[in-house]
């Protein structure tokens, strides 16, 4: 979830850089693929994670965080969205 923000805060500012493998293995439609690595990859690698961790608006919340980088979320705001 800290990787969120600070790749959230790092993009607001013009500096975030992916890294990492230059593919990504993704479910899509329960099938699995490989995509090339892109912001929407990663920022689907946030919703999965949350996801997976029970959130139920995981899709939601990273999208909130990646337009709104500074605004400031307590965790129980974040678990409730």
């Amino acid at each position: 979830m800290e990787s969120l923000y600070i790749d959230a805060r790092l993009n607001h500012k013009g500096l975030f850089r992916l890294v990492g493998p230059a593919q990504t293995l993704v479910q899509v439609n329960g099938r699995f693929e490989l995509k090339n690595s892109s912001v929407e990859t990663k920022l689907c690698q946030h919703v999965h994670f949350l996801s997976e961790r029970g959130f139920r608006d995981a899709k939601a919340v990273v999208h909130s965080i990646w337009q709104n980088p500074l605004q400031r979320l307590s965790f129980p705001s974040i678990i409730f969205y």
